[in-house]
């Protein structure tokens, strides 16, 4: 005894139907009519309550268990969705969940009953279409390459591909999954993005293919397996929910008059030639002679009216009171100044703000009002093709600029330095004067000493010296001055350790000695003359920050009263024993004296070579004199980068610069304010998705548009396009796209290619993206000519899975020799997924367009947004 029943409800026959694919099938039920003496009622479900609209029924109509399930459903009404249960024998399957779709009511002529009600019944991938990924950013990467945080797992691990997988496929109404190809529990996951909130439906069929898997199979208990080409069996389930593990039993297969088994043979039709089609080309530009323009009426940075800054232009906005001459003056001018006379505010503020640093691509437009230029292809304007960190460049702008140099010329100590000099000069010519008169020697002539400072000799040494001098015969008093001399010198050793050189103070001695000199030609010169020096040794160290100068000339005294009283004691040496004795004494008291005054010297040089020390540890100028610099305005030679420049309509061609482009009339000029403005066109680099043109040609001079691409198709967008003929072994070999006959050729379009980026320096992504297009054109010219495949008829109704083998399932009643003599379930394998009802066409989902949020908090954008 064979029977079924939806929903509770006895159906006179059944035609179920299962394959693999992303679209739901249509399978048939036929209730009796004497269920509805008097009609029946469909409700379709309540908004947000689809889910819990099934009818839960799934036994007899009329009949209970214990636990209550199978309770007659309401009279007359049918629920949008629920179960079907096939029963022969022993033999008992449910399957579903089912929803109506459609609802076929057959009544009698005189419209006094029902005769028939047929019922088309669609599984849960009917809905798939709904839905929304939950998570849309998978092991992505941060464009300095380190992994983003969000897009790993909680514990900060990476995804693995199964786990991707099974993430997507929960946001699949009612559909869990539960078995993707084993490789994939292992396999980490690439970095996988997909648009915000994308359809469940599209990520999975991205995945499947990105994977090598055919198309979803819905099993019988509703849950989903993502399958390998060949993975499974022809065989039955033990469960609903269980792969194919038992044989189909042989005596089941039917033989009758050879309709039982057979085979199904189905043509593809491989292509010869394929065009793989990716996303367009974006090249790199760089243009000069751009033109200046005005943004009239802005609206949030955009402009509703651009017009060129020509005379005619300024002239009309200032009522013809001014010119381009004017405003070249007018924007260099400072604004307190006050706004021009004759010319509005509102005017004067736009020239101000505007003028000479809005910049519009050249060609971008035509003569005429509305007339597209010969550039007007290169809009609107990309990021640059060069990549850096895996984020395409921004647009550059380098512009022409001048700038105000402060440059240090003097400071106070010596501009007091030179007016010093000055002085001492006039005060030496008028000595050697007096000099020549009264017939005396040039004392500013070549003088040497006749004494010499010995930086290595003590002070009892030399004492010793002048005392052994002194007793001899034969001694002369220039010899007695040479050791009184050295002994004036002991101790400055200790000065050269503390900061002073000998030679410091050994010009200062002679500096000393001329004033000496210079006392014997003219006193109260020789005075002004001292005075001076020391006032220009007073400057000099002001401005070093010490006091050396200062020190060596009181050393240079001490050494030289030093010296004097050595002389005196010098002449009063005797040869006799007490006189030697004295002078020793004298000497040795002279030597004590000399030793406290050059300590004390010693003392005050370290404290200020310490305070030096301190203020250059700080970073602090040595001495406390400012300078004075001299200003005035250069023009910079060259181009260079505007760091602060921006697009300011990238559909309009028009880039707004920071400083305005140009030079100044006069250079060196105390200011900007003392000349006027002298525009120079800048030069942009940018990127622009090339559109090849037949009547015009890329101007010359200043375009440069490297690897511009031919007419490829005659599109007015030129995309990534490569083109491969069927070779020996089914190899893919490239020929020229233009000579392709399109109505041969098999189009293939890939979104996830591209752009390709035709940079200016350095080398474009073309070469991997030629990888992945003939790797797309080998997976076409690989399709077999034609797929043989197996047709089983059993009889009963069993639980068979789609799989890798498996294509579809039809289980439907018998009808021969009368209805109601049982079910035959009949297997198709070998033939690609689709429906197994003749002249049905499935249709694929759209293919995924545009990046994730996560891209865009990279600021990775798509090529032309």
């Amino acid at each position: 005894m064979a029977s079924a029943l939806y929903q509770g409800w006895p159906c006179q026959s059944v035609r179920f139907v299962r394959s693999r694919g992303y679209t739901s099938d249509s399978s048939e039920v036929v209730i009796f009519a004497r269920d509805f003496p008097e009609g029946f009622v469909f409700t379709p479900p309540k908004p947000a309550s689809l889910a819990d609209s099934l009818n839960p029924t799934r036994e007899l109509r009329g009949t209970a268990t214990a636990d209550g399930r199978g309770a007659a459903p309401a009279a007359h009404e049918l629920a949008p969705g629920g179960w079907l249960v096939l029963i022969e024998g022993e033999r008992r399957l449910e399957l579903g969940p089912l929803w109506i779709v459609g609802a076929n009511v057959l009544r009698r002529p005189a419209g006094d009953g029902l005769v028939k009600l047929t019922l088309t019944l669609a599984d849960a991938r009917h809905l798939w279409t709904r839905g929304a990924i939950r998570r849309w950013s998978f092991n992505r990467a941060r464009g300095d390459g380190t992994p983003a945080a969000d897009a790993l797992k909680p514990d900060g691990s990476p995804w693995k591909r199964a786990e991707v997988v099974r993430d997507v496929a929960a946001s699949l109404f009612g559909a869990p999954l539960v078995h993707v190809p084993e490789a994939w529990e292992s396999a980490q996951a690439g970095p996988v993005e997909f648009p915000p909130y994308c359809p469940p439906l599209l990520a999975l069929r991205r995945l499947a293919d990105d994977g090598g898997a055919l198309e979803p199979c819905l099993r019988l208990d509703g849950s989903v397996a993502l399958v390998r080409p060949g993975e499974g069996r022809v065989g039955v389930a033990p469960a609903p929910g269980e792969a194919n593990a038992v044989d189909v039993p042989p005596e089941l297969i039917l033989y009758r008059g050879g309709t039982g088994r057979g085979y199904a043979r189905e043509a593809f039709f491989p292509p010869d030639l394929v065009l793989v089609r990716g996303r367009e080309r974006v090249a790199t530009v760089e243009l000069d002679g751009w033109e200046p323009v005005l943004a009239i009426e802005t609206e949030g940075g955009v402009a509703r009216s651009v017009l060129p800054l020509v005379e005619e232009t300024v002239r009309e906005l200032t009522e013809g009171r001014y010119g381009l001459a004017a405003l070249a003056y007018l924007v260099t001018a400072p604004e307190a100044l006050g706004v021009p006379e004759g010319v509005r505010p509102e005017v004067a503020r736009l020239l101000r703000s505007q003028a000479w640093r809005l910049w519009r691509m050249p060609g971008a437009v035509g003569k005429e009002p509305g007339e597209v230029g010969p550039n007007a292809h290169l809009l609107p304007m990309l990021p640059r093709a060069e990549v850096s960190a895996g984020r395409r460049l921004p647009v550059t702008v380098e512009v022409y600029r001048y700038e105000t140099i402060n440059r240090a010329i003097a400071n106070e100590s010596l501009s007091q330095s030179v007016k010093l000099t000055e002085q001492i000069e006039k005060i030496r010519a008028e000595l050697r004067r007096e000099a020549a008169r009264r017939g005396l020697p040039d004392p500013f002539g070549t003088y040497r000493s006749a004494v010499t400072i010995s930086k290595g000799l003590s002070v009892d040494a030399a004492a010793e010296g002048v005392l052994q001098l002194a007793g001899s015969s034969a001694a002369r008093p220039a010899e007695a001055e040479l050791r009184a001399d050295r002994l004036a010198g002991a101790s400055l050793g200790d000065l050269t350790a503390a900061g002073l050189p000998f030679e410091e103070v050994q010009r200062a001695l002679d500096s000393e000695r001329l004033v000496r000199r210079l006392a014997e030609v003219d006193s109260e010169k020789a005075a002004k003359y001292a005075g001076l020096r020391a006032e220009q040794r007073k400057v000099a160290d002001e401005a070093n920050g010490t006091t050396r100068n200062e020190s060596a000339a009181r050393v240079a005294k001490i050494l030289l009263e030093f010296e004097d009283k050595v002389r005196a004691q010098q002449g009063a040496i005797g040869a006799s024993t007490l006189e030697q004795a004295r002078v020793r004494r004298e000497l040795a008291g002279l030597r004590e004296d000399l030793r406290q005054q050059l300590e004390g010297e010693l003392e005050a040089l370290r404290r200020q070579e310490e305070a030096s020390r301190v203020r250059r540890n700080a970073g602090l100028p040595p001495g406390t004199v400012q300078e004075r610099v001299a200003t005035f305005v250069r023009n910079v030679p060259t181009r260079g980068p505007d760091e602060g420049a921006r697009v300011y309509s990238a559909e309009l061609g028009i880039v707004e610069t920071s400083v305005r482009s140009g030079w100044v009339a006069q250079e060196n000029v105390p200011s900007a304010e003392a000349t006027y403005f002298v525009p120079k066109a800048p030069r942009v680099v940018f990127g622009a998705t090339v559109r090849p043109r037949t009547d015009v040609a890329l101007p010359a001079g200043g375009t440069r548009v490297r690897g511009a691409p031919p007419n490829v198709l005659g599109d007015s967008v030129t995309w990534f396009v490569r083109a491969y003929r069927r070779g020996s072994g089914n190899k893919p070999e490239r020929v020229p796209a233009e000579t392709v006959d399109l109505s041969e050729v098999l189009v293939i379009p890939r979104d996830d290619l591209g752009p390709e980026l035709v940079p200016l320096v350095g080398e474009g992504n073309a070469a991997a993206l030629e990888l992945e297009a003939e790797a797309v054109a080998r997976g076409a010219f690989e399709a077999p000519a034609a797929v043989q495949g197996e047709v089983l008829i059993v009889a009963r109704p069993h639980l068979v899975q789609c799989d890798g083998v498996v294509q579809s399932v039809v289980i439907e009643t018998k009808n021969d020799p009368y209805p109601g003599m049982g079910f035959t379930t009949t297997i198709r394998t070998g033939v690609v997924a689709g429906s197994p009802d003749p002249g049905r066409t499935r249709v694929r989902p759209p293919a995924l367009r545009g990046l994730g949020d996560g891209a865009a908090r990279e600021g990775l954008t798509r090529a032309g947004a």
